[in-house]
């Protein structure tokens, strides 16, 4: 795929535009989860984003040395997404602090979000209603109306498996980018789940973890059922 052929209007940064700006509920917890291939389970810094030494590859929403941190607001997508068999995970539960306040980009479409109603029915309901006035008065804005197709044609490109340029730029343009520009920094962006319908992840700027969140909880699971949780640690 020659990307800059096929999603040609990312050349201008216009996907900083693209888009739909949405509000999590700070009192919903976050997931992440990691494979337990390392010594100290409880280290925080093992069990946060990379870091940025360390992050070499391209992922999902990430170019190398530009961490993210991976999240997912259900235990059970945050552990399928790191694995498909009986490996041992190391599941962690993080909360938002009080204080925190944060510019979210919503790319996954509604379809694909059940856990996105789940945690805040508020802003699906404004999206929905968005989508359905664009043949009334809203029409006329073209650029809200171009944010709406745009935000529901972007997220198919977190679901392409094994393939992860498309997605790892949009998330370096909206998660880094914006810091180095006029426009509004994102600190965090919301995709669809590629082994869950009807889940959705979350990628945070890693100064926005360590302002605003704190971790819990830490889970052992040595299989794919989660009534095999075991809790090692708890703050």
């Amino acid at each position: 795929m020659n990307f800059w052929e096929d999603f040609g209007f990312f050349k201008n940064s216009v996907v900083s535009m693209s888009g739909y700006c949405t509000e999590i509920d700070h009192s919903k917890p976050i997931y992440r989860a990691r494979k337990k291939d390392f010594d100290n389970i409880t280290d925080k810094k093992e069990l946060t984003y990379l870091q940025k030494e360390d992050c070499i590859k391209l992922r999902r929403a990430n170019i190398p040395y530009h961490p993210v941190f991976y999240g997912s607001f259900e235990p059970a997508c945050a552990v399928a997404e790191i694995t498909d068999n009986n490996e041992a995970v190391i599941l962690t539960e993080w909360q938002w602090k009080e204080s925190a306040k944060i510019r979210t980009k919503l790319f996954a479409k509604i379809e694909h979000g059940d856990s996105l109603k789940r945690f805040n029915i508020q802003t699906v309901e404004e999206y929905h209603a968005g989508i359905e006035n664009l043949k009334g008065p809203i029409e006329k804005n073209n650029l809200i109306k171009e944010m709406m197709n745009r935000s529901a044609h972007l997220s198919d490109l977190f679901l392409i498996e094994d393939d992860y340029f498309a997605s790892a730029i949009l998330g370096y343009e909206e998660l880094y980018r914006t810091r180095l520009s006029i426009v509004e920094n994102t600190d965090a962006i919301i995709y669809p789940s590629i082994v869950s319908k009807h889940d959705v992840n979350i990628a945070i700027h890693p100064e926005i973890v360590d302002e605003y969140l704190e971790l819990k909880k830490i889970w052992e699971l040595n299989s794919s059922d989660l009534e095999d949780l075991k809790l090692i640690w708890e703050s």
